[in-house]
């Protein structure tokens, strides 16, 4: 069911657009990463980290598929179930995306670094663990800040 000031604002092609950018990228992601995941693939540091990049943009498209989920089906943020599961999506979506950005970030600071180092350490910066390194480096802060989308919400109910 959606609600009135949605069906106002969004016209239904664009609804159907958002259906199917969302469900193409949930399945290019898997197959992404099913690519990326091959033994012979993971050897390289960039491609590691794209494939954490993938691994990220596939959160952001279950956490959108969920969001319009409940965006279609549920009740008009009636019950505090639903308002926390909308504001848990919200986040996961936030940090998912911020992580992704940031993944793309390492991977160009780590292939300039390996350029600049030609002779030495080149192998240092193109390995897969030091991807994973500053892939945690990247992404750990991200989902700790992103955590105050959670705190600077507040579910509350109010009377009509």
């Amino acid at each position: 069911m959606v609600d009135d000031y949605r069906c106002k604002s969004i016209p239904a092609v664009s609804l159907l657009y958002i259906h199917f950018l969302s469900c193409f990228a949930f399945f290019a992601n898997i197959m992404i990463v099913k690519v990326l995941s091959h033994k012979e693939m993971i050897r390289s540091g960039v491609n590691v980290t794209m494939l954490l990049i993938a691994v990220c943009d596939f959160g952001c498209s279950i956490a959108e598929l969920l969001k319009l989920f409940l965006w279609s089906y549920s009740d008009k943020y009636i019950s505090y179930p639903t308002a926390y599961g909308r504001l848990v999506i919200y986040y996961l979506a936030a940090a998912f995306h911020a992580s992704s950005l940031y993944l793309a970030v390492g991977m160009a600071f780590c292939r300039v670094k390996s350029l600049n180092f030609a002779n030495r350490n080149n192998d240092l910066w193109q390995s897969p663990n030091y991807a994973v390194r500053v892939a945690c480096a990247l992404c750990a802060p991200v989902f700790l800040i992103t955590t105050f989308i959670l705190f600077m919400n507040v579910v509350k109910k109010l009377d009509f």
